[in-house]
């Protein structure tokens, strides 16, 4: 009888040992696997952005354009703590208002959640320290 229940257990086990190393081992990869991945959480970062934006893959912004506008992506490094190596994160959030070329992501390994807009005084004292004041690239 006991011998019955061993196999569905052992699979079921193997199963889940799996998802946990698959999550473990491919962090930091794939912007939707960290989405999802359990064993990651939320954290906050600070990159500086630059002062103008290029549209449908490097063009400047045309005003009154008949033609859709999308912003290219930042390419950025992301300062996460003072004494950390940044992560080079890929995100969208388009032109910065003016005074605030920095943003505030709250991200999960390579997947963004969330940009904000800030200026250098909203930034930490420690990571004004390691982070460029301007852009540079």
């Amino acid at each position: 009888m006991k011998s019955r229940f061993l196999v569905p257990i052992l699979t079921l086990g193997t199963i889940v040992l799996l998802v946990f190393a698959f999550f473990t081992f491919y962090q930091n990869k794939n912007e939707i696997v960290d989405r999802i991945n359990p064993l990651m959480k939320m954290t906050y970062g600070y990159a500086t952005l630059p002062p103008e934006v290029t549209y449908n893959g490097g063009k400047a912004y045309v005003e009154k354009s008949s033609q859709t506008q999308i912003p290219d992506n930042y390419v950025e490094p992301v300062y996460d703590k003072a004494g950390k190596k940044p992560h080079t994160l890929t995100f969208s959030g388009g032109q910065s208002p003016e005074g605030k070329n920095y943003g505030k992501l709250e991200h999960k390994g390579t997947y963004v959640k969330y940009l904000e807009f800030v200026s250098w005084d909203e930034i930490p004292k420690d990571l004004q320290k390691v982070m460029n004041k301007e852009y540079k690239k």
